[in-house]
């Protein structure tokens, strides 16, 4: 079955280790690779470090919707990990599931980890407020 699995949840809520652990399970168990994406992907330099410009983050948005369709035009499996807190946010890939023939799984993440990315607490709060399920 062709899938794509948002994770999502605010900033420090595990969705890139959940992302990551999920496609060690299809690797794993299922003989699946799974193809991972995400925005904070796009601000990664070339050495692995993340540098933020908020300028681009509509830009970020549309590399990841872009690797994900990338990943269902070969039939793969697709795990985008992003706040997603709005529902206008997924609507992307669910245009996509529906063009290319994709069952989507969702996977709220609500853990109050450390983030990684130094996201502000007044940040995270208003990620918090506008969330939608």
């Amino acid at each position: 079955m062709k899938t794509i699995t948002l994770c999502m949840g605010v900033s420090g809520s595990g969705k890139t280790t959940k992302a990551e652990k999920l496609a060690e399970f299809f690797e794993d168990y299922c003989g699946v690779h799974a193809v991972l994406c995400s925005a904070d992907d796009y601000f990664e330099d070339e050495t692995g470090e993340y540098v933020f410009d908020p300028k681009y983050i509509a830009q970020a948005h549309k590399e990841c919707q872009h690797v994900a369709e990338t990943a269902m035009r070969r039939g793969l499996t697709v795990i985008a990990h992003n706040t997603f807190t709005q529902r206008w946010e997924r609507k992307p890939y669910y245009d996509l599931a529906d063009k290319h023939g994709y069952t989507v799984n969702q996977i709220v993440c609500d853990g109050k980890f450390k983030n990684v990315h130094g996201v502000p607490d007044e940040v995270i709060e208003r990620q918090r407020a506008r969330w939608e399920d």
